[in-house]
């Protein structure tokens, strides 16, 4: 999808639409050269829906194992909290675990960093691809063109 997304504009933006490819033996007419775009469109928003429908059931895999994880850790540090009745500062308790079982400083990392994974992995191609889409949608064939 980024790829398709990137030649396509590429094309808009710089002008460059073939005149003819060489390989096919075709040369395109201005018409010709447009309905090339709207094809480029189209297929950049096949596989823009196909991207969001992967990714969606990615990111809910990924959000399901990461609260699986969280319910582990809460299961483990309420364990751990019990058997520490002495203390009764939850706070105390909850940072005495994190030092004991080495998780605080993962733990306080992993939502900054998921949340900067979501954004790379799922919202930047999502946006990159319908502006894609839309400028494809909307180009003009260079005045030069036949």
């Amino acid at each position: 999808m980024l790829a398709a997304s990137v030649v396509g504009v590429t094309m808009v933006k710089t002008g460059l639409v073939p005149e003819k490819i060489s390989a096919l033996g075709v040369e395109l007419s201005k018409v010709n050269q447009r309905s090339l775009l709207i094809v480029l469109a189209s297929m950049t928003l096949y596989f823009l829906i196909a991207f969001i429908l992967y990714a969606s059931s990615d990111f809910l895999a990924w959000r399901l194992s990461l609260f699986e994880s969280l319910g582990q850790i809460y299961v483990k540090r309420r364990k751990w909290i019990t058997v520490k009745e002495a203390a009764t500062d939850e706070d105390t308790l909850m940072d005495e675990f994190y030092r004991e079982n080495k998780l605080r400083y993962f733990f306080l990392l992993s939502h900054p960093i998921s949340l900067l994974r979501a954004v790379l992995d799922f919202l930047v191609p999502v946006v990159f691809g319908v502006y894609a889409v839309l400028i494809l949608w909307a180009a003009r064939v260079p005045v030069g063109a036949k």
